[in-house]
C-alpha cells in the first residue's frame, strides 16, 4: 500500500478520503527519480503544496522509497494540477564544484565532491579552523589531501555544544564500492569550470570509471551510494521470476547499431612537460614498435579502418607507456569491437497476479528466455516506472549488455537494452497469460483460413469474442454504478455546504457526466458496426441489407438475413452469380461474342 505526504499532511492513501489522481513513480539507476500526479481542488491539502521544499516523502506498507520536493506545478483547465516531484539527488544540482585539480583515490575524489556539496547547504557552525559540522555531520579538514573528510563524532554529548541545523539537503556518504572499478586506485581529475555537484560526480567518476549512483534512505539520514553491483552479500541479487516466451513474454524486436563500433583506437595518456616547457600527452609508440595506436586485425578484416573517437581512449591519470598500451588494449577488446544491440520486449510483471513471485526490483538481475528467438541471458534491472494506483501497468527498462566480435560473425544478435513494457489491458490484467497466448494463436489460425483481402481487414481488430464483448459490458456496468453512488454520496454531503461549494461540485458533477457519456458513446457506435454473438463475429452497420458474418469454419454474406453465398473448406458457394463479362474454369472461359451468342473456348495452357 503506497502513501505520500507533505510536511505532516497525508496526501494520498486509498485507504481514506486522501488520494491522488494518477501517481507515478519513476526511477532510473544512476539518474534523478521523479514523482508524478495530479490533485484537484477539493483535496484538502491542494492549497498547501509549495515548490522546492523538501518535504515529499512517498511510502510503501510503511517504508520510505522516495523523498524530494515539488519543482513544478502545472494547473489545468479544470482547475486541478500536474505536479512533479525530483528525488534528493537533485539537490547536488543545487551546489557548485569550483575548479579544481585532484590526484588521488576515487574514493577521496567522490567524498570530496559531497563534502563540498554538504558545506554549501544549510548553515553550519565551526568548531575550529579546520572542523566544520552540519546536521550532526562532523567534518574535518585534511591539509594534505585538501578535503574535508566526514569523520564519527565520538558521542551525542559532543554535538550538543554546537549549534546544530535542520539540513534537509546534507547527504551522507554511503557505500563506495564503486571505486573499486578502478584497478590503481589512483587517478587524476581536473576542472577549469564551475560545474554542479551532480554533473561533476557524473563525468568524473561514472562515465570514466563506471558504476551506479542511487540514493538510501535509512532512519539515521539520507545516504548516496556509489555501487559497482548489486549485490546481496557476494552474489548478485538475482529475480525468481523470469520473463519467458509463452508465459509473460508479450512482444520482442531487435535493433542493431553499429554506430559505436571500431577497430583501431589511439590512446593518450596524461599530460607530460617537455624541456622546451611545452606539453605534449603520453602515448604508446615506446612500448608499441613505434606505433601509437592498436588495431583488432578480425574487426579490421570485417569492417575496415575506423578509428574511435579520442575522447573515448584519453586516461588523464595514465603516465606509464604500458599501462596505457594495457588500459587501450582492454577498451579495444572489450568495448570498441562491439556491436550494440537493442532488444524492446512487451512483458506482465507476474506478481501483481501471484504475490508469491518476486517483483521486478531495480538493481536486482532478470533473466529473459525466449527459444524461437534464441535469447537465453540475465540483465540488470536499470528502469521501472509505476502506476501506484494501477501497479501491474508497470513499465520496466533492462539494464545494458553487449555482443562480442565473435558472437557478431556467428550471427549472434542477442540484447543489449531491454525494455520491458507491461500490455495488460483492462481486459486480461487479471487472467492467466498462458492462456490468453493461446487463444490469441488459435484466432490468428482461424483467420489466416480466409481469403487475404478478410485477412487484411480483419486481423486489426480481431481479438477474443465473448470475453471481450463480456469485459466491455462489465465495466460499463461498473462505471455507470460507480458514477451513480458518486453522485448521490456528493451531492448529500455537499447540500449542507455554502452556495460557492454547492456550484463547485456541480461543475464536478457535471464533468463526470460527460466523461460516461462519451465512453458510453464510443462503445455504442462500436456495436453499430461490429458485433459478437455465439462465438461469431458479425460486420456491418445495424439495419443494413448487406452483412458479414465470421465464424471458426465458415464466412457468410446476408442479404436481408438471408444467406447467400460463404466460403468454406476452400470453396465458394452462392445460390445465383451473375457474371458481367467472362467465367472461367481451369484453362477454359465462356467469352462473349459481339453479336450477343457465347463462345466456351480454351484461353490457357
Amino acid at each position: 500500500m503506497y502513501q505520500i505526504f507533505y510536511k505532516d499532511f497525508l496526501l494520498h492513501d486509498l485507504r481514506t478520503d486522501y488520494y491522488l489522481v494518477n501517481p507515478i513513480l519513476t526511477e532510473k539507476l544512476s539518474k534523478i527519480n521523479e514523482l508524478s500526479f495530479q490533485i484537484y481542488p477539493n483535496h484538502p491539502h491542494f492549497d498547501k503544496l509549495d515548490k522546492l521544499i523538501p518535504k515529499i516523502v512517498l511510502k510503501k506498507d510503511g517504508a520510505t522509497i522516495f523523498k524530494g520536493r515539488i519543482i513544478k506545478d502545472n494547473q489545468q483547465m479544470d482547475k486541478s494540477k500536474q505536479v512533479t516531484c525530483e528525488s534528493v539527488l537533485a539537490f547536488l544540482v543545487d551546489t557548485m564544484q569550483k575548479p579544481f585539480e585532484f590526484q588521488g583515490s576515487p574514493q577521496n575524489l567522490f567524498q570530496y565532491f559531497i563534502n563540498n556539496h554538504n558545506t554549501q547547504v544549510g548553515t553550519f557552525s565551526k568548531t575550529s579552523d579546520t572542523t566544520i559540522m552540519s546536521n550532526k555531520i562532523y567534518f574535518t579538514y585534511d591539509a594534505e589531501k585538501s578535503l574535508y573528510e566526514q569523520v564519527i563524532v565520538p558521542d551525542a554529548s559532543f554535538l550538543k555544544s554546537y549549534y546544530e541545523v535542520d539540513g534537509e539537503k546534507v547527504l551522507y556518504i554511503g557505500k563506495m564500492t564503486g571505486a573499486n572499478l578502478d584497478n590503481n586506485d589512483y587517478i587524476n581529475r581536473s576542472s577549469e569550470d564551475y560545474v554542479n555537484t551532480f554533473n561533476s560526480i557524473t563525468s568524473k567518476l561514472l562515465e570514466t570509471i563506471g558504476g551506479y549512483m542511487l540514493e538510501r534512505y535509512e532512519n539515521s539520514g539520507i545516504f548516496v551510494d556509489w555501487v559497482d553491483d548489486f549485490t546481496e552479500g557476494d552474489s548478485q541479487i538475482i529475480s525468481t521470476q523470469t520473463i519467458e516466451f509463452g508465459n509473460n513474454l508479450i512482444n520482442i524486436a531487435v535493433d542493431n547499431d553499429a554506430s559505436e563500433t571500431y577497430s583501431v583506437v589511439i590512446p593518450l595518456g596524461a599530460e607530460i612537460e617537455n624541456e622546451g616547457g611545452t606539453k605534449e600527452r603520453l602515448t604508446i609508440t615506446s612500448v608499441n614498435e613505434g606505433k601509437d595506436y592498436l588495431v583488432n586485425e578480425t574487426a579490421l578484416a570485417l569492417y575496415g579502418w575506423i578509428v574511435a573517437p579520442v575522447e573515448e581512449t584519453t586516461w588523464d591519470d595514465v603516465t606509464l607507456p604500458t599501462n596505457l598500451k594495457n588500459k587501450a588494449q582492454d577498451y579495444l577488446d572489450n568495448k570498441a569491437v562491439m556491436l550494440k544491440s537493442t532488444l524492446q520486449l512487451n512483458a506482465i510483471d507476474l506478481n501483481t497476479i501471484d504475490k508469491s513471485i518476486s517483483n521486478f526490483r531495480m538493481g536486482s538481475y532478470i533473466k529473459v528466455q525466449s527459444t524461437p528467438h534464441n535469447i537465453s541471458k540475465t540483465y540488470l534491472l536499470t528502469e521501472k516506472q509505476t502506476p501506484l494506483t494501477k501497479p501491474e501497468s508497470m513499465t520496466v527498462t533492462l539494464g545494458e549488455s553487449k555482443s562480442t566480435l565473435t558472437g557478431i560473425q556467428l550471427g549472434d544478435q542477442q540484447s543489449t537494452i531491454q525494455k520491458v513494457e507491461n500490455m495488460t489491458s483492462d481486459f486480461v490484467t487479471n487472467k492467466d497469460v498462458t492462456v490468453i497466448v493461446n487463444e490469441e494463436i488459435e484466432n490468428s489460425s482461424i483467420i489466416q483460413q480466409m481469403p487475404s483481402e478478410i485477412l487484411t481487414q480483419v486481423s486489426e481488430s480481431y481479438m477474443t469474442t465473448t470475453e471481450a464483448q463480456t469485459a466491455i459490458d462489465e465495466m460499463g456496468n461498473s462505471l455507470s454504478t460507480t458514477i451513480e453512488e458518486l453522485q448521490e454520496t456528493m451531492s448529500t454531503q455537499m447540500s449542507q455546504t455554502a452556495q460557492g461549494w454547492e456550484f463547485e461540485f456541480n461543475q464536478i458533477v457535471q464533468q463526470i457526466t460527460s466523461i460516461d457519456g462519451t465512453v458510453n458513446a464510443n462503445y455504442q457506435e462500436l456495436i453499430k458496426f461490429i458485433r459478437f454473438v455465439d462465438g461469431k463475429i458479425t460486420l456491418g452497420e445495424v439495419g443494413n441489407e448487406i452483412t458479414l458474418e465470421l465464424q471458426n469454419d465458415r464466412l457468410s454474406f446476408y442479404n436481408n438475413n438471408v444467406e447467400v453465398a460463404y466460403i468454406t473448406d476452400g470453396r465458394i458457394y452462392i445460390t445465383d452469380g451473375e457474371f458481367t463479362h467472362s467465367l472461367a474454369v481451369g484453362n477454359f472461359a465462356f467469352i462473349p461474342r459481339n453479336n450477343g451468342s457465347l463462345d466456351f473456348k480454351k484461353v490457357k495452357g
